[in-house]
């Protein structure tokens, strides 16, 4: 939505028309039919170029219709979307089993391997990502027979209860380990920022080094503060 919101404003700025930037920007609904902004509020990038980025000339663009197109993205979706919950459903199975092994327990054995901190900090995200799979898939799935003023099949129903109950077992299993999680999340974050530390230590050292060969290392060092204030702009977190 981003991409769309600023070629809008820099068409409305400087009236400049590039048509074989607007035809790549088009073709990107291919990728995502629906824009979600906020829960049901969505739009579709077509829809968006053509009532308000329209170019003043005749441009060929694929798809060609918005409608045909959005039609077609349902029956595709409605095809698949069984087997994508599926394959949703193993990976979660997976997840859950992990959450509860043995290998995530505290034991005297993660302190000689620090590898701990990164597998549950993975695991962590990986039960986010997951969440975030499905409830994007399921609304894009839901706001497509929205979008199309298309009935839902009977048969379509119990794939979405299987989804929804798949995200509610993500989120009992947060809450079952908060703060089992939230101990993780301090030592994560702490590991995280000793991490961080560490590279830019090596990062003032190569500066240093180049000092000694190089007269001008203001790029350099621009370089580096850059990188150094990627790493902290999100906090610890």
């Amino acid at each position: 939505m981003t991409l769309l919101t600023n070629y809008s404003m820099y068409k409305k700025l400087f009236s400049i028309e590039d048509p074989k930037f607007y035809q790549k920007i088009w073709t990107l609904q291919k990728q995502c039919p629906l824009i979600i902004l906020y829960n049901n509020l969505q739009v579709n990038p077509g829809n968006f170029l053509s009532t308000i980025c329209f170019p003043k000339k005749s441009t060929k663009v694929d798809p060609p219709n918005i409608r045909t197109f959005l039609m077609d993205q349902l029956r595709e979706k409605d095809a698949n979307f069984p087997s994508l919950i599926q394959n949703y459903y193993m990976r979660l199975v997976q997840w859950i089993v992990f959450m509860n092994s043995d290998s995530l327990k505290d034991s005297d054995a993660m302190l000689m391997d620090k590898n701990f901190l990164k597998i549950r900090a993975n695991q962590i995200a990986n039960g986010i990502q997951l969440a975030t799979e499905i409830k994007r898939s399921l609304k894009v799935y839901l706001l497509l027979f929205q979008e199309n003023d298309a009935v839902m099949p009977k048969s379509a129903f119990q794939v979405i209860i299987q989804a929804v109950e798949m995200l509610k077992a993500i989120e009992i299993e947060f809450k079952t380990k908060k703060f089992l999680i939230n101990k993780w999340v301090i030592l994560i974050n702490r590991y995280t920022c000793e991490f961080i530390m560490r590279q830019i230590e090596r990062g003032m050292q190569k500066v240093y080094a180049m000092k000694e060969k190089q007269r001008n290392i203001q790029n350099n060092m621009m370089e580096l503060m850059m990188n150094v204030i990627e790493c902290y702009k999100g906090g610890y977190n």
